[in-house]
């Protein structure tokens, strides 16, 4: 699945572990019983691992393989659990009945406080597909949102990882508002008005 240098001895974490270190509403600790089974630690991508440069923010990658007890997909869930691991990035593999899902998020850490700034979940699959490649934690890192983004983040080397998320969320707020206009414009049935829509429909593609 992942280079055999980057395997971790079978870790399994208790769920009891996160509670510690993040902030776990009633109902998230009910979804973290009702829909999972278990929690490993699988592999860790690091400088001495993978002999590549530590990362800037976190110095290393985290692989959590979680298995469920039903298919779903709970991103608050798994935000949670990415910030109370506070010492790395974290790259989820869900697994139920055979299939596999992958999630990454945007993590970012000013001080003591860390963030999840944008999550990116791929779709169920029967195989995992992912290249580790880059000379530099942060690089596998980005390559790795790219990936499972589906593409969505810019490849522009003169840009940050963080200007790239950003422009990221923003493009996905005006394709919202563009969807929204659109629907808009189909079902109004005054002329003057469908052309009024459909001019800032017009400009707001110019910004995307």
């Amino acid at each position: 699945m992942f280079p055999k240098s980057t395997e971790l001895p079978n870790k399994f974490i208790a769920k009891e572990k996160f509670y510690k270190y993040g902030e776990f509403s009633t109902s998230l600790k009910t979804a973290m019983t009702n829909d999972v089974a278990k929690i490993m630690a699988t592999n860790q991508f690091s400088a001495r691992s993978l002999n590549v440069k530590e990362g800037s923010i976190f110095p290393e990658i985290m692989v959590l393989r979680v298995v469920l007890k039903r298919r779903v997909c709970n991103t608050q869930l798994l935000d949670l659990m990415d910030k109370s691991i506070r010492a790395a990035y974290v790259l989820f593999v869900l697994e139920f009945d055979g299939k596999y899902c992958l999630s990454i998020a945007y993590k970012d850490k000013n001080k003591d406080n860390i963030s999840i700034v944008k999550r990116w979940t791929s779709n169920w699959q029967k195989e995992i597909s992912l290249d580790i490649e880059g000379g530099s934690i942060d690089a596998i890192y980005e390559s790795l949102i790219k990936q499972i983004s589906g593409g969505k983040i810019e490849d522009n080397a003169e840009k940050g990882l963080k200007e790239k998320v950003s422009r990221s969320i923003e493009q996905e707020k005006i394709a919202k508002k563009i969807e929204q206009l659109e629907n808009k414009m189909n079902n109004e049935p005054q002329l003057k008005k469908k052309l009024e829509i459909k001019s800032m429909i017009k400009s707001l593609k110019e910004e995307l």
